[in-house]
């Protein structure tokens, strides 16, 4: 049993340490159904060598057990493994020899949830924080962990506590030479796992601490470990009589044959031809079949690296700036359909392979046929609303902006054809609205309509809408003054009363809209025989019809005031 769980906690750690490479990121995981086989081999005089960079590591000199199996490593679905019931958040099973580990990710942390056994089972109830993501040479990681596990005694099956801790560091990359071969490339990383089992007192509460340290060797941009190199050390501590530690090792390589890799060969470009004219979107570029650049043999099988694809075009032959489109593909085309008509692009391919990638390919050009244009739909009315009564006569007209609409062109007339009486014929209008700066006449029926350019064209015109204005609203005579004079007319920021009294006292002063709402009041007005004179701020009033009031001590002056903006 605990065989067992040392070889499956090596295992696994030379299997994941392929995430240290030079640079590592949570993709590269491998799918459910990979597996890969390492032979098992003599460990005198083996040593792991120096770390840093650019190490040579020279193994040429293995020898192989040939009394020892083969071991074969999977990467396997956790309903398969063994005591998966335990285990019924796990996203993956690494499988070797006679346990599974059993793994998921939390976010771009990979987690060790625990091990199944052909008899029983590690269980953490604190997860293994086993790599984070990304991770890169130099870069190390740590964690504690705890749970329990079966182990067996003379009594049987039992289960005790178990914690631990867990240390990984990239610490060297450089070159590798087996009796297969010489690879290069390789990122080492140094995986220390320290695990501590209390035995129950009925078994004398021994301490069992193990020491396990695995060194594995990884080819670049590849998941299964060339190399791995694990020690332990098994230390008993507690017991009334002295139990010797217990050292072992364990060297593995996998069967791959080194071979010389080349970069893929340059892709060249099919279609469409160079050159051309006026396409209509969308438009398929197409480019040959990149030759392999070379192969990584495991056994007799050939494990040939996919070859991909980036695509550039660009608006300028020199593809520099910001590209028209830049897309990775897994076979040799792609379609394109969301670029700008009327231009004329230029593209290229490249071919990458494993970490190998071509130059560029030659840059072929292409133009775009320019959209076919139409005017803007015609624009829809909203205010004044049609048939509107009542209306003020400065009035602010208001229609839909479509999207591809640049200007409006407004009418305004008491003809319902157009044909005379314009009052308004604005054709630059910028905005979507439009406001009257001369007063209308009252109690009059008026008709307006709009049309929107854009697209080099005028759209149709709009609907005519129709609207009367508001009646004329009485205008008192001023009792107690004269020669009452207000000006500017029409006001703006500020508007001023003049007048001769013949009162002398308090008056008030309001300003009301249409509806007659008070929106602007002066009170304990001081009025004097003779000329008086008051300033009103108009700020806050909008354009339009109001209504000025002046009253106190039998003075009255009511009088029409018009505000524009």
């Amino acid at each position: 049993m605990l065989k067992n769980i040392l070889l499956a906690v090596a295992f696994f750690a030379a299997g994941i340490s392929l995430f240290s490479q030079p640079v590592l990121n949570k993709d590269i995981f491998p799918e459910i159904g990979f597996e890969f086989t390492q032979v098992t081999c003599d460990t005198n005089g083996v040593s792991e060598g120096d770390s840093g960079a650019n190490v040579i590591w020279d193994f040429s000199d293995l020898t192989v057990l040939t009394s020892e199996p083969k071991t074969t490593q999977s990467m396997i679905a956790p309903s398969e493994g063994m005591n998966n019931s335990l285990f019924p958040t796990a996203e993956y099973g690494f499988q070797a020899d006679t346990a599974t580990t059993y793994l998921k990710f939390e976010g771009q942390v990979l987690t060790r949830l625990g091990t199944g056994f052909d008899e029983g089972a590690e269980v953490l109830t604190d997860f293994e924080d086993f790599m984070e993501f990304p991770f890169t040479f130099n870069d190390t990681h740590s964690d504690t962990f705890e749970g329990t596990i079966d182990i067996s005694l003379p009594s049987g099956i039992t289960t005790v506590d178990r914690s631990g801790t867990v240390e990984m560091e990239a610490d060297a990359y450089g070159t590798v030479i087996l009796p297969t071969g010489t690879f290069e490339n390789v990122l080492r990383v140094k995986y220390t796992q320290i695990i501590q089992e209390k035995l129950p007192a009925s078994a004398g509460g021994i301490v069992i601490k193990n020491t396990i340290v695995t060194y594995s060797y990884i080819l670049e941009d590849k998941f299964w470990p060339l190399l791995s190199i694990t020690r332990s050390k098994t230390e008993y501590e507690g017991s009334p009589f002295p139990l010797p530690a217990i050292n072992s090792s364990n060297v593995m390589y996998s069967e791959y044959e080194a071979v010389t890799v080349t970069k893929p060969s340059i892709p060249a470009l099919a279609g469409p031809v160079d050159g051309s004219v006026d396409l209509e979107l969308p438009i398929t570029l197409d480019w040959s079949d990149s030759e392999s650049g070379g192969i990584i043999k495991q056994k007799d099988d050939e494990l040939q690296a996919e070859i991909t694809y980036s695509v550039q075009v660009s608006q300028n032959a020199a593809f520099t700036g910001d590209m028209a489109l830049e897309e990775q593909s897994s076979v040799s085309e792609i379609t394109i359909e969301d670029i700008e008509q009327g231009k004329t692009y230029y593209w290229r391919v490249m071919a990458t392979e494993g970490s190998e990638s071509s130059d560029w390919s030659t840059a072929w050009s292409f133009s775009v046929k320019a959209a076919d244009l139409e005017a803007p739909s015609a624009p829809v009315l909203s205010g004044p609303a049609n048939n509107a009564e009542e209306t003020s006569t400065t009035p602010t007209f208001t229609w839909n902006e479509a999207d591809d609409a640049e200007m409006w062109h407004i009418m305004l007339s008491s003809d319902m054809n157009f044909e005379s009486e314009i009052i308004v014929d604005e054709s630059d209008l910028t905005q979507g609205s439009y406001t009257i700066q001369n007063a209308l006449e009252q109690n009059t029926m008026y008709y307006w309509r709009v049309r929107a350019f854009g697209n080099e064209a005028w759209s149709d015109w709009s609907d005519v809408y129709s609207f009367t204005t508001e009646k004329a609203q009485s205008v008192e005579m001023p009792v107690g003054a004269a020669n009452v004079i207000i000006s500017p007319l029409p006001a703006n920021e500020n508007i001023n009363i003049s007048f001769d009294s013949e009162i002398f006292g308090k008056a008030a002063l309001v300003i009301a809209d249409e509806s007659g709402r008070n929106l602007v009041s002066m009170n304990n007005l001081q009025l004097n025989f003779g000329v008086n004179s008051f300033e009103v701020s108009t700020r806050s009033l909008a354009s339009g019809v109001y209504y000025l009031t002046l009253s106190g001590n039998s003075l009255l002056i009511h009088e029409k005031v018009i505000i524009s903006r």
